[in-house]
């Protein structure tokens, strides 16, 4: 019965002088052809492809091949995109309030409008006034509550009113908007121009449009007033 030697090449036999030697993973290529061997032998040899697969698909394992220095890169690489991961999902899942002098952070669009109807806009005042930061209209005053909730949809995108038709999911801050958008469904367009036969769903989109005959008509065009 011929001897078998199975020689193999580790990080300690190429330098000796390394106190972190990486573990030997991959055996040295046998050659077959030189040596005689019955079948037990033969079975008691390791199952090359089988370990190189696993060492393929753990992801533990695949790292036996980096060098100590490699290693380190790659640890310092995971770790910096396990944090960078986490702190996009933080922020992800916070809304600051940018109510000026606020900066108060919540964790959902309804914990927001919540708070600036609590703090920022109460009740029981003789006017409202909005301080979000970089809003158009420079503190102007709503003399009416229900107006100044409509205009902070604005700025945090809250869209309460749902369209009912079944099959529709859209959504609109105001509910004169929503009716607009109803309308749509049945196709009905009660504003119809006088000068033509366009029609349109709101009396605002009819006032633009007559607009137009202005400079297609003699004379001065008188604009109808819809309620």
């Amino acid at each position: 019965m011929a001897t078998l030697e199975q020689p193999f090449i580790t990080q300690m036999n190429l330098h000796m002088e390394d106190p972190y030697p990486t573990p030997d993973v991959v055996p040295w290529p046998i050659d077959m052809s030189s040596t005689t061997t019955d079948d037990d032998e033969l079975n008691d040899l390791p199952n090359l492809s089988s370990r190189s697969s696993v060492i393929q698909d753990d992801p533990y394992l695949s790292f036996y091949h980096l060098s100590r220095e490699q290693l380190i890169e790659r640890l310092i690489q995971l770790e910096t995109e396990r944090q960078s991961y986490y702190s996009q999902t933080k922020e992800e899942d916070t809304i600051v309030c940018r109510w000026i002098g606020c900066q108060v952070t919540t964790h959902s669009l309804e914990q927001l409008i919540a708070h600036i109807q609590d703090v920022h806009i109460g009740s029981g005042k003789p006017s409202y006034h909005c301080e979000w930061m970089d809003c158009v209209r420079k503190k102007k005053p709503f003399l009416k509550r229900h107006k100044m909730q409509n205009h902070m949809r604005t700025h945090t995108g809250e869209k309460p009113f749902g369209c009912t038709v079944e099959g529709c999911d859209k959504k609109f801050s105001r509910p004169d908007s929503l009716q607009t958008h109803i309308k749509t469904h049945s196709n009905l367009r009660p504003f119809a121009c006088p000068h033509c036969e366009k029609a349109y769903f709101h009396s605002r989109s009819l006032r633009k449009h007559i607009k137009s005959h202005e400079f297609t008509t003699a004379g001065p065009v008188t604009l109808p007033f819809y309620y």
